[in-house]
């Protein structure tokens, strides 16, 4: 709306973040791809790039029909057409198939994903159970649409946006600073190994470091306003932000990766770029969604340092658990993966 717009240009951006999700779709079904390590970042590369290139044409096409300070917040396509009684009908329709195939998506990877984690461990074992005749993960599906409904029915729908924005926001800035630390990670054979190289570690500081000060930077031109003061302290926390940039590629030796193995073109420069463009759409967000956001991921740790930690398969196998057996196979139902087979035999 144009209030929000007047009080913060990028508080839509960050508020219509949300709508970037589902890319983690392929992601959750890497395990199909023949080859995962190219493919999938490629697949996840070219679908954001076409959906990216849809949603500008569509901005496009509306504002170009209406004024955007005319539009509903609600309905704003549906709205642009109100002179057309027919054109406002076949927009609704397809603005309610789209939500329902991003619903049915978003319950696809949330199962699979509970699957994986149960797999694991980290999770309830139950919610690997398969149907014999769909090969559906039944339980962990269930789970992934009850969960949300009592979201939906405890909060506000635009509070749950705001809260999906900031959550993938944090998992996006994640993403990059694990791009960058990648390069400086050299390949382990011992899954139990917990020592790092002094340019992993290096990395991981100075990669911290930089969405430190992007944080800074934006919440300093937040607060400030565009005063004079405000635009330097940005540029000078945004300059030592990219110092920590130019340390990462020019002080430290990357680890030479696989041929087959996507590299991300011009790195670390285009994670950092990620990290900062982010960073200022985190500090645009209300600070009662991160209270939000920050309680729910303290809630998470608390539930993987109670169950997930203790009861994970690596946990297992470090200790030699001699009930491992119990764990992976409950029932006839629960499946038995390559990675926990070998604890049974």
């Amino acid at each position: 709306s144009s209030g929000i717009n007047a009080e913060w240009p990028l508080r839509p951006g960050s508020l219509a973040y949300f709508s970037y999700n589902g890319f983690d779709c392929i992601a959750s079904l890497g395990y199909e791809a023949k080859r995962p390590k190219r493919d999938m970042p490629l697949g996840i590369i070219i679908s954001f790039g076409i959906v990216m290139g849809l949603y500008m044409l569509v901005c496009a096409g509306i504002t170009s029909v209406a004024p955007f300070y005319t539009m509903s917040d609600n309905a704003a396509m549906a709205n642009a057409f109100s002179g057309y009684p027919w054109m406002t009908f076949i927009v609704s329709l397809g603005a309610v198939l789209a939500t329902a195939t991003g619903s049915f998506s978003g319950l696809m990877v949330t199962s699979r994903v509970m699957f994986s984690m149960g797999e694991d461990g980290i999770l309830f074992r139950s919610l690997t159970a398969v149907n014999k005749l769909t090969q559906v993960p039944w339980v962990a599906t269930l789970v992934s649409m009850i969960l949300p409904a009592f979201g939906i029915l405890l909060l506000d729908i635009e509070e749950l946006v705001k809260m999906n924005s900031g959550g993938m926001l944090i998992c996006f800035c994640l993403t990059n600073i694990c791009v960058i630390v990648a390069r400086y990670q050299p390949p382990r054979t011992d899954i139990f190994a917990t020592d790092t190289t002094v340019m992993e570690r290096l990395s991981i500081y100075f990669s911290f470091s930089c969405w430190i000060f992007s944080l800074l930077a934006w919440l300093l031109l937040h607060q400030l306003g565009a005063t004079v003061i405000g635009i330097i302290l940005f540029v000078v926390m945004t300059t030592v932000a990219g110092v920590n940039v130019f340390l990462i590629q020019y002080k430290l030796e990357e680890i030479k990766l696989e041929e087959e193995a996507f590299r991300c073109p011009l790195s670390p420069w285009i994670p950092a770029c990620g990290i900062w463009v982010n960073s200022g759409l985190m500090i645009a967000l209300p600070l009662m969604t991160w209270v939000r956001v920050v309680a729910c991921l303290v809630v998470g740790q608390i539930c993987y340092f109670a169950y997930g930690l203790r009861h994970s398969t690596l946990t297992l196998q470090k200790k030699d658990c001699s009930s491992a057996t119990e764990y992976v196979r409950l029932t006839d139902h629960f499946t038995v993966t390559s990675d926990t087979e070998h604890l049974i035999n």
